[in-house]
């Protein structure tokens, strides 16, 4: 059905709606790092104590890659089909679509990449362990309920914390894993990092959407206000930084790890880009500089655990 004006109908534009990029773009790849780079590291902190397993890591890796780009394309599916981001979508005729991502098509193209990594998961729970397959596992139904129904854990919340577990701190602990299995509480410490620094970046997502949200989520800084949020967005920074130092005090750590510092102008500008008296334009590129400055540090912080292995 069509409105008096013959554009589509909410209901048809939603079941026929396609997405303005590529598949590629929707997968979100600029994101990617944030599950990578946590393992990367902690497969090189456990590879300072023993030998490299170099399978494990790329299955590893790989599974680790689709679940991720199956959680961004649901998120954007259920935004969309929530009424958000309304902007990144557009109808199309059939035959102009071509390789662009179809909306009612994305749960199916999800599902094929979550059974992929379900059949990695598998095979590296026979090779290294269980657990390691139930952590996937719950890894992917945190994805999946991320961004799925109105009461879910995005929207209840919960993003920095399901972040933080799953983007932070089991990469982290998977990547040990795989090339040493004795995991001690230091382990957790070294992965401390990551967990601020993606906790970070879904903040930092939230204070910039917080008009946007309204009606759809109650996020932290809805909850806590957005000065509030800001200061706990700034502590988390700073955590990140002061966590590196204290494992490099204590020797946990090479001092090469204090290469993370020339991440700081990157995280400079994010903290500048949430201040009260910053423009519209650089609160816009808040999310920019959150992604970038975890790119920085985390990249930094694995050439400073590599450099601490083979110096």
């Amino acid at each position: 059905m069509k409105s008096t004006d013959g554009t589509p109908t909410s209901a048809r534009l939603k079941s026929n709606a396609t997405f303005k990029g590529s598949w590629f773009q929707l997968v979100r790849p600029m994101t990617w790092t944030g599950t990578l780079s946590p393992i990367i590291a902690g497969s090189l902190y456990a590879g300072q104590l023993h030998h490299f397993d170099f399978t494990g890591f790329i299955l590893v890796m790989l599974a680790a890659l689709l679940i991720q780009s199956s959680a961004n394309m649901l998120n954007d599916y259920f935004d969309f089909r929530n009424g958000q981001d309304k902007e990144r979508w557009t109808y199309i005729p059939d035959v102009k679509r071509r390789l662009r991502p179809v909306f009612q098509y994305i749960p199916y193209v999800a599902g094929v990449t979550f059974t992929i990594a379900i059949v990695l998961g598998i095979w590296l729970g026979n090779q290294y362990g269980w657990w390691v397959f139930v952590l996937g596992l719950i890894g992917i139904l945190a994805a999946a309920f991320y961004s799925a129904g109105q009461k879910s854990l995005a929207a209840i919340g919960l993003g920095e914390t399901v972040g933080a577990i799953f983007l932070g701190l089991v990469p982290f602990l998977l990547g040990f894993f795989i090339q040493d299995s004795s995991v001690t509480p230091v382990v957790f410490i070294a992965a401390l990092p990551y967990i601020l620094l993606i906790s970070s970046m879904i903040l930092t997502n939230n204070i910039r959407d917080i008009k946007k949200d309204e009606g759809f989520r109650r996020t932290v800084p809805m909850r806590t206000g957005r000065k509030a949020a800001v200061v706990l967005l700034r502590s988390l920074l700073i955590g990140a930084y002061a966590i590196v130092v204290v494992l490099a005090y204590f020797q946990e750590l090479s001092w090469f790890v204090l290469v993370i510092f020339v991440a700081i102008p990157m995280g400079r500008k994010l903290w500048k880009a949430v201040s009260e008296n910053a423009n519209a334009n650089k609160r816009l590129r808040s999310m920019k500089y959150a992604a970038l400055h975890h790119w920085c540090f985390g990249l930094l912080y694995i050439l400073g655990i590599g450099l601490g292995n083979f110096i």
